[in-house]
């Protein structure tokens, strides 16, 4: 998994105006909390925070937070929740949580199709149900994705939580018998119908109305 070193400075309760402030110098509020965690309200830089979560890790990367203030600490840490703007694409808040690199978690992990299914090859259409499951693996194992080879999936046939393939440790959360994936029969289309008997249906329609009219 990969991990990076994020710098963060410690900060004060601050006023909507100064949040506000800090949004306009590029500086991003979070907080920082978890059980062996005290409570901290820090502040982070915006470029630095997006190349953070714009690794191949996404969400799951770990931050060593390096907090300087008036006593300088360092905490292991994931990102728990961003707040980002309803329009702008800017983040507003950040939660980072701390963990510990021997205790196990759970993280949602997206899954990765390998192949093309031979059903869609004969005209069936694939219905992916699931793109991600959830983990518990320690943060240090947490993998990228979970692969699957969907390539001798047949027309009505389909793959299970089961059928991933899972690292040495790790455990994937929920029922193993829930369907990721399925291969669907082709929808039959109506043929399209002769000029002639277009016309002759609506004659018979034409026909129909005038009768109606008639009573």
């Amino acid at each position: 998994m990969e991990r990076l070193e994020l710098i963060a400075q410690a900060r004060e309760v601050s006023s909507k105006g100064q949040i506000k402030d800090m949004r306009k110098m590029d500086v991003v509020p979070a907080v920082v909390y978890g059980k062996k965690v005290d409570n901290t309200l820090v502040s982070v830089g915006r470029k630095e925070l997006y190349q953070a979560l714009n690794t191949s890790a996404g969400a799951n990367i770990l931050i060593d937070l390096l907090i300087e203030g008036d006593k300088k600490r360092k905490e292991t840490v994931m990102v728990k929740e961003i707040q980002k703007h309803p329009i702008k694409d800017i983040f507003l808040h950040v939660d980072f949580i701390g963990i510990s690199l021997e205790d196990k978690i759970q993280v949602k992990v997206p899954i990765s199709f390998i192949g093309e299914p031979v059903g869609v090859k004969e005209g069936g259409v694939p219905s992916i149900q699931l793109r991600e499951v959830i983990v518990e693996t320690l943060p240090t194992d947490i993998p990228e994705y979970l692969e699957v080879d969907i390539s001798q999936l047949d027309i009505g046939a389909s793959l299970n939580v089961s059928d991933l393939m899972i690292p040495e440790g790790a455990e994937v959360m929920g029922d193993p018998e829930e369907t990721i994936i399925s291969v669907l029969a082709p929808t039959a289309e109506e043929e399209p119908m002769e000029e002639e008997e277009i016309l002759e249906e609506g004659a018979e329609e034409s026909a129909e109305e005038e009768g109606e009219s008639e009573e």
